[in-house]
């Protein structure tokens, strides 16, 4: 991506997009005609594209990809409920962004895991991030142990048992991210004091885990540097961003509300979100794979 800056003709006037793809995956026929319209018409910055694994393997392969996008859509569903900045997928072969957004940031992170997520994170910090619906990409579902997490890592997991698949945060987590981010994103700027008092009248966990990342010195640091309204705001998105909101719903996972069985949750975060798109399996034992297949197509509506 670095490279590419070399490449781009600085006297046109046309847009110049850096898109990321895997090897190994396969896209729409219209996939960079899809990308290069939006950025033009909407004056995009960054996006991501719109993707679904392919479904092509073994029934065994078929139900691992099932769980591990359900897990991913989910996910980012349970942030668009809570309207969190970055409700959005992070899935690298999805990524895209115009040269002035990637220098912006300073370019991509050399992590060697999760290089994806901070990417999207920086940006997400700096620009509004679109999705690319009007074209597909299909991801491999491939099993890997080459990184600790990730598409291969977790469909490798699956395929061998090593723990319980078909769980899911709850939703009363992404609830209390919810009332949290309505108290500390709205235009109104207080004490630490009063936001840690509001955080503990919503839930004594959301407050130990402010207390935990130090937010009272922190807060009262950025008031201090900051007194400009519009910059305060925008230093809330980047003090809260979207690894802080990712550690409040692993804390709130171990704190006070444990992992949901997959189908109860999917159905519990549908019913807030969008009541029609309920499946409805009402059944303690894990549905077979048409049910699952529905479950899949409901998040890949919404999220």
């Amino acid at each position: 991506m670095d490279l590419s800056l070399k490449v781009f003709n600085y006297n046109s006037s046309r847009k110049k997009i850096l898109v990321c793809l895997d090897a190994d995956c396969t896209v729409d026929k219209n996939y960079l005609t899809e990308i290069h319209q939006s950025f033009k018409q909407k004056n995009i910055s960054t996006a991501y594209v719109n993707f679904n694994h392919p479904l092509k393997g073994n029934a065994e392969d078929n139900l691992a990809i099932i769980c591990y996008e359900i897990f991913l859509r989910y996910y980012v569903l349970g942030l668009q409920l809570a309207n969190s900045h970055f409700a959005f997928h992070t899935v690298g072969s999805t990524m895209v962004c115009d040269y002035l957004s990637y220098i912006k940031v300073e370019g991509m992170n050399k992590q060697k895991a999760a290089e994806d997520f901070y990417f999207m994170e920086k940006l997400a910090k700096n620009y509004k991030i679109e999705k690319i619906e009007t074209t597909n990409i299909y991801p491999s579902a491939r099993p890997s142990w080459r990184v600790p997490f990730g598409t291969g890592q977790r469909i490798s997991r699956f395929l061998s048992n090593a723990q319980n698949e078909y769980l899911l945060y709850s939703p009363e987590a992404f609830i209390i991210l919810k009332k949290w981010l309505e108290i500390f994103n709205n235009s109104s700027i207080k004490s630490s004091m009063e936001y840690l008092e509001e955080a503990r009248d919503i839930h004594q966990s959301l407050y130990d885990f402010l207390i935990e990342q130090k937010f009272d010195s922190n807060w009262e640091k950025i008031r201090n540097n900051y007194k400009n309204s519009e910059t305060l705001q925008k230093q809330k998105i980047f003090w809260f961003d979207g690894f802080k909101t990712l550690k409040l719903i692993h804390y709130l996972r171990d704190a006070a509300f444990p992992l949901v069985p997959m189908f109860t949750a999917i159905d519990e975060l549908l019913k807030l979100y969008d009541s029609s798109k309920v499946i409805g399996w009402g059944d303690s034992k894990i549905p077979p794979i048409d049910i699952q297949k529905k479950y899949l197509e409901a998040l890949r509506i919404v999220a």
